[in-house]
């Protein structure tokens, strides 16, 4: 087995570096709209060294809802020097709702977006190589670890917006 890269292995402060991931859709109901849930999702950032996780709602898969969640993030965490994510090509085949993740990251104008408005703060953005879910497991351990209890914890009930941000807190 090969040496861990530098990134993983070099002391730093938690969420310095971190890997990204979107969990699959859940169910969500807005206060102001009690009638009919709505699908959101949850972006899991996970720090690659100590790997601490935060978890945020995204309320759909534009790059908008995405840049707003990380602006979330480096607000509560500070700002990375790093993020890691996958180019999603490895959900080829996969439900309907991950083809729409698919083609939100492997779009062009995706990239150029999020390296766009990363770098006027000085974050480098690293897509890992198509096909190579090993480059990303640790943040794909944490999406199903979370996947696994939030279904334990909630089961099949939809949650109020505040209820859903309070679990994930």
């Amino acid at each position: 087995m090969a040496d861990l890269p530098p990134e993983r292995v070099t002391p730093c402060s938690p969420f310095r570096r971190v890997g990204v991931d979107y969990c699959r859709p859940f169910s969500l109901i807005y206060p102001h709209r009690r009638c009919q849930p709505v699908k959101c999702f949850v972006a899991v950032y996970v720090c690659v060294v100590t790997k601490a996780v935060h978890l945020e709602i995204v309320a759909d898969l534009t790059t908008q809802a995405f840049l707003a969640s990380l602006k979330r993030f480096t607000s509560r965490r500070g700002r990375p020097d790093l993020i890691m994510c996958d180019n999603a090509k490895n959900f080829v085949g996969a439900k309907r709702e991950l083809d729409e993740l698919r083609r939100l990251f492997h779009s062009q104008q995706f990239q150029n977006a999020v390296t766009k408005d990363t770098a006027d703060d000085q974050i480098e953005f690293r897509f890992i190589p198509a096909r190579s879910p090993n480059f990303g497991g640790l943040w794909e351990s944490a999406v199903k670890s979370f996947k696994t209890l939030f279904k334990r914890t909630i089961g099949l009930h939809t949650l109020v917006y505040d209820e859903m941000q309070t679990v994930l807190v």
